[in-house]
């Protein structure tokens, strides 16, 4: 899914439609409708996949509640269920392998990724392990609970949301409110400008990289790992800020995904401010059960890097998946190590702090980046042989290639300042902002969107990266 008119015609539609009538039901079926015909516009064949999970996570759900006695074994159905659905569409290259090997057959080579599988599947088990652990009540109206899986703003790229969070603000009975769409098209458009303007000029630069990885040399593959960890960001960054901000024009307030994770002075808070949804899933269905179970400090290490590695498995199953969350399992678990263990230790000099943070970002942070976007385990071995290569290593005829220049003077600088002007004066302008008029606000948003779309934005329009997660 990229963004288009057609998108933007279909929320303009469905933001009159729902503001035309004061009546919760109303506003819950526009929603609901309105979600499953958008997904249904881009996955129509698998679209019945998404209706029997969420049919299946609903009557488990309930049958949490009415038979407690039982309730071990109908999270284990469930679980086991889900995996049947799950795993044949979400790993379709190995179960195609598996069931060939096995079975000699060699018929679900068709077999693809529908979009949104990770994010709606994570939101039913969210559901049910609540459920489970008692945290929450199960949903009666399956109405508004069809509309918890399908709500077309996360579909696709998330966040994932918990159920309770989401169906406490389902009270749609309120009047227009100005500052909730004011506040959620200003969020648009940071997103807009994050996607169109950052994400798809850096993607110009590194895509071609990844096409031919044995054209580059390792010191180029060092700063398209730099620009691969940015374009990440801002591509999945601005996913959110869009769909947070949709979802504020209908009141539905969502908590960040990113929280200007470059900032972080450890390794373990950069993962507390990057893709805050899916690191706090992966924290309480994975990490905390799994640390439960051991009394000692070697317990939580290995908890750690378990529940990285299944991180790394939620985005697939190619080898370069597995590594990532492994090699960061690995980083914070010796984080976590060393910070207990310099606790008491006398601080270290400044110019000591400032180097072991460079070394923070440069090896844990942007060098294992081309991981997440390296499309199959056989490019990942292209890359590391590319790094290992060393007569050609210091080789810049990539580089040379494209327009280094706009790397240096536009790209870079770009979202830097745009990250600074966030960090240090992001409060203060949000301040100076509300109090202009309203008429003046739309001019200002007006104007922020012809610039995002028209002046900054390359001709070519990606699709989000995440989606195909």
């Amino acid at each position: 899914m990229a963004i288009t008119f057609a998108n933007i015609f279909f929320l303009a539609v469905i933001f009159v439609l729902f503001y035309s009538k004061k009546d919760e039901v109303f506003r819950i079926r526009v929603l609901l409708y309105g979600s499953l015909l958008f997904y249904f516009y881009y996955e129509p064949f698998l679209t019945p996949l998404m209706g029997v999970i969420t049919l299946v996570s609903y009557l488990a759900g309930n049958a949490l509640a009415a038979f407690p006695k039982y309730k071990k074994s109908i999270l284990w159905v469930f679980l086991l269920s889900l995996l049947c659905l799950y795993y044949p569409f979400k790993y379709n290259g190995t179960f195609a392998i598996i069931m060939n090997d096995i079975f000699h057959f060699k018929g679900l080579r068709w077999l693809y990724l529908p979009l949104g599988l990770s994010f709606y599947s994570y939101k039913t088990m969210t559901y049910i392990f609540d459920i489970y652990y008692e945290r929450s009540l199960p949903q009666k109206s399956i109405e508004k609970y069809v509309l918890f899986i399908s709500y077309f703003p996360q579909i696709f790229c998330g966040p994932i949301m918990g159920a309770e969070e989401f169906f406490k603000q389902l009270k749609f009975d309120q009047d227009y409110h100005h500052d909730n769409v004011f506040h959620g098209l200003r969020t648009i458009i940071i997103g807009l400008f994050k996607k169109l303007v950052l994400a798809n000029n850096l993607i110009l630069l590194i895509q071609p990289a990844y096409f031919t990885p044995s054209q580059a040399s390792g010191l180029e593959w060092i700063l398209i790992c730099v620009l691969t960890r940015f374009y990440v960001y801002y591509d999945f960054s601005g996913y959110s800020d869009i769909s947070n901000g949709v979802s504020l024009l209908f009141g539905i307030k969502v908590k960040k995904n990113f929280d200007l994770p470059f900032v972080s002075k450890s390794i373990g808070e950069f993962w507390r401010r990057w893709h805050i949804s899916l690191a706090a899933w992966i924290r309480d269905y994975v990490y905390y059960p799994l640390v439960s179970k051991f009394s000692s400090y070697a317990g939580i290490y290995i908890s750690l890097i378990i529940s990285f590695v299944c991180l790394g498995l939620w985005h697939g199953d190619h080898i370069n998946y597995i590594l990532y969350g492994f090699i960061n399992g690995v980083a914070v678990a010796a984080s976590t190590y060393f910070m207990k263990k310099n606790r008491l230790a006398p601080p270290a000099p400044k110019w000591k702090m400032i180097m072991s943070r460079f070394g923070l970002y440069f090896f844990l942070i942007f060098m294992p980046s081309f991981l997440l976007l390296s499309p199959d385990s056989a490019t990942f071995f292209e890359i590391v042989k590319a790094f290992l290569k060393t007569e050609t290593w210091f080789a810049t005829d990539y580089i040379s290639g494209l327009n280094i220049l706009s790397i240096v003077f536009w790209v870079i600088p770009l979202f830097m300042i745009f990250e600074y002007v966030l960090v240090f004066y992001g409060e203060k302008l949000r301040l100076r902002f509300e109090e202009v008029s309203k008429p003046q606000r739309l001019i200002w948003l007006v104007f922020g969107i012809f610039v995002t779309f028209s002046l900054l934005s390359p001709q070519i329009n990606y699709r989000f990266l995440y989606q195909g997660f």
